[in-house]
């Protein structure tokens, strides 16, 4: 009975897949590659990455492309502001110079109308 048992032990031993008998999964360490970086074995391996990878990448590239829409209505809505300043600028020098020009001629008015005898001075 014991050498059955040793024999039944022996022939599963080498039986099992060298993978089956590797460290446990949590066990190894996965590391990216460069793709100029060399390794002993010159190896290289595709991973097909899931499908969901590729949602999320377009998801991304949406977003970034929405936030660069963003900055340029921003930058437009500053552009606009300044030459929203701009122009209240000008108005106001207008308005300046308009107010300037009325009361000087209001006041050459007045001195005009002064300066003319008035129609009852003389009786």
């Amino acid at each position: 009975m014991n050498k059955l048992t040793v024999i039944v032990a022996l022939g599963l031993g080498l039986s099992m897949p060298l993978s089956a008998m590797a460290e446990d999964v949590e066990d190894v360490t996965i590391r990216v590659m460069e793709m100029s970086e060399q390794t002993k074995e010159s190896v290289l391996q595709m991973i097909a990455l899931p499908d969901q990878a590729s949602d999320i990448a377009r998801e991304k590239i949406k977003q970034a492309e929405r936030n660069r829409v963003q900055e340029r209505v921003n930058e437009d809505n500053d552009e606009n502001e300044e030459m929203d300043k701009e122009r209240e600028r000008a108005m106001e020098e207008m308005r300046t110079e308009l107010e300037s020009e009325i009361e000087d001629r209001i006041q050459e008015n007045e001195q005009t109308q002064e300066s003319r005898p008035t129609p009852n001075a003389g009786r």
